[in-house]
């Protein structure tokens, strides 16, 4: 709850305006978020960076300005669930992994299990946090 206060208090510190709505997965009741009339173009445009973004030439990718890269990981085997377990637990924990995670800032995908070949897994890792959850067959 301090971790919750903290960033809605640098939110409000960035834009007084905003309307904050507490959410479990994002999972909001649509109303909430369209329709609502709160945007403003006259206000959007006394903002100095307001089209930075859809200038031509103006935008930096991020994976230039901040170094970001990426790769997709493809197998023909299967993780063995407790060997990717200890992975993660490496990885949280920031101990002894086989590679270098220091620079692990996200991950996200689909995952293959030898105990559940018949069904994928949906996986997210966003810094020192991770969900696995049952995904759709294969």
């Amino acid at each position: 709850d301090n971790e919750k206060a903290t960033v809605k208090g640098l939110i409000a510190r960035m834009n007084p305006t905003a309307k904050l709505i507490d959410s479990v997965y994002s999972n909001v009741p649509l109303e909430m978020v369209l329709g609502t009339g709160l945007f403003s173009m006259t206000e959007a445009e006394k903002h100095e960076g307001w089209l930075q973004e859809a200038r031509i030439g103006e935008h930096t990718p991020e994976t230039e300005e901040y170094g970001i890269g990426s790769f997709t990981y493809r197998a023909i085997r299967p993780f063995l669930p407790n060997k990717f377990d200890n992975i993660m637990d490496d990885i949280l924990q920031k101990s002894q992994a086989p590679f270098d995670t220091s620079n692990i800032i996200r991950a996200k995908g689909f995952i293959w299990l030898a105990n559940r070949p018949q069904s994928q897994g949906d996986f997210s890792l966003a810094g020192n946090h991770y969900s696995l959850n049952p995904g759709n067959p294969w």
